[in-house]
């Protein structure tokens, strides 16, 4: 009997190893920088995964792409493109076909990102991921499908859009700031300001509640909704602010 109970528990370590083996996965990280002037562009699309992408000092964009996958062959079936043409620089995960149909759900591409000031336009495309920008100069263009929006301390004008995510966004200064455009169609938004703003606001849900700090009222639809709109100061900052399930703050820093 005990040579017994032997036998089964070498069984069940060599299947808890087996497992181990089979569930690893692959992981290969790519790094590359490239050295841009003033008034450079900057553009990213993911299909899967989070971008991270902070201010950098100097006159250089850096990217790190760390590449997930359940197994070699997935490994094989994802690209990550980047290329600079004079002051534009791309980045770009592309997934090969796949026999079975599924080419997008093999793997996925984190992204962690610096930007320098000379970066004049930046744009976001992701369908799965959350994304997160701290201290992002000049004008940032977002589009996400499935995923969140952070963004600290932004000091150029923006268009954040999700479709299913909250969109928290804080600015540090508006004085070079003409626009913010905020939407979601199922989710918050929470957008931070100087104390000082001066903004010109347009906000509206169609589910939801609004408040704001800045003493605006809120008003109901006619027949369903919520909308808020009014200035503050002399009003050099339009404030669009939209969305469908979700509430609106605007708040003061």
């Amino acid at each position: 009997m005990e040579k017994f109970n032997l036998n089964i528990a070498s069984l069940i370590v060599a299947s808890s190893l087996f497992a181990t083996t089979t569930q690893a996965e692959e992981t290969k990280v790519i790094e590359k920088s490239f050295i841009v002037e003033s008034g450079a562009s900057f553009s990213i699309e993911n299909i899967n995964g989070r971008v991270e992408i902070e201010k950098a000092s100097g006159n250089e964009i850096e990217v790190i792409a760390t590449i997930t996958a359940k197994n070699a062959d997935d490994m094989e079936r994802i690209a990550v493109l980047m290329e600079q043409s004079g002051s534009d620089v791309t980045v770009e995960t592309k997934y090969k076909d796949s026999t079975w149909g599924n080419n997008h759900s093999s793997g996925s591409v984190a992204y962690k990102v610096k930007l320098p000031v000379s970066v004049a336009d930046s744009e976001v495309d992701l369908v799965n991921g959350s994304l997160l920008l701290d201290e992002v100069s000049g004008k940032l263009d977002v589009d996400l499908v499935n995923g969140s929006i952070e963004a600290n301390n932004l000091s150029g004008n923006s268009e954040l859009n999700s479709v299913n995510g909250s969109v928290i966004v804080s600015y540090s200064e508006l004085n070079s700031v003409n626009k913010i455009d905020v939407d979601t169609v199922n989710g918050s938004i929470k957008v931070y300001l100087p104390v000082d703003a001066n903004i010109k606001v347009d906000a509206e849900t169609m589910h939801g509640s609004i408040k704001s700090d800045f003493g605006l009222s809120v008003e109901k639809k006619l027949f369903a909704g919520k909308y808020m709109k009014g200035s503050v100061g002399n009003a050099s900052t339009k404030l669009s602010l939209e969305s469908v399930n979700g509430s609106i703050k605007v708040l003061t820093k």
